[in-house]
């Protein structure tokens, strides 16, 4: 009688376990295929895999860096923008093209605040010479 008890705990445990494996290798595979496209300059599809793959691999925390950076690249600067709107950080490299979405849609104001909140964070002579550029634009 038992052992009738444990047997639906034991099957409720594995499929748990089963679909926890299905999402992690799910995960690992779509963040490798992003990678092979982003290496192969294919910016826009790389970006779309990372962003797809940032809402349920939610432990690789740079996915969505990732995904704003080849938004960028391929020029679909408010995508990119988006991106770049979820991440919790984000690297030097991430801010630089944080600050150069918005300047691409000429969103000044929003591009200033965005290269000082990524200075605070990381000294970095890029971010002070496109706020510069910036501020040299807006006169």
């Amino acid at each position: 009688m038992l052992h009738q008890k444990k047997t639906p705990i034991f099957i409720g445990l594995a499929l748990v376990l089963a679909a926890a494996i299905s999402v992690f290798t799910s995960g690992y595979l779509n963040v490798e295929r992003a990678k092979d496209l982003e290496e192969r300059g294919e910016h826009l599809s790389a970006a779309q895999a990372y962003f797809q793959t940032a809402r349920y691999v939610f432990w690789v925390r740079d996915l969505y860096e990732r995904a704003g950076i080849n938004f960028a690249r391929a020029g679909d600067f408010s995508a990119s923008v988006d991106a770049f709107g979820r991440t919790e950080t984000l690297s030097e490299t991430g801010w630089v093209w944080y600050c150069t979405a918005y300047i691409q849609q000429d969103d000044y104001n929003s591009a200033i605040s965005t290269c000082e909140e990524g200075l605070k964070h990381h000294d970095s002579s890029v971010l002070y010479a496109l706020l510069a550029y910036v501020y040299r634009e807006q006169r």
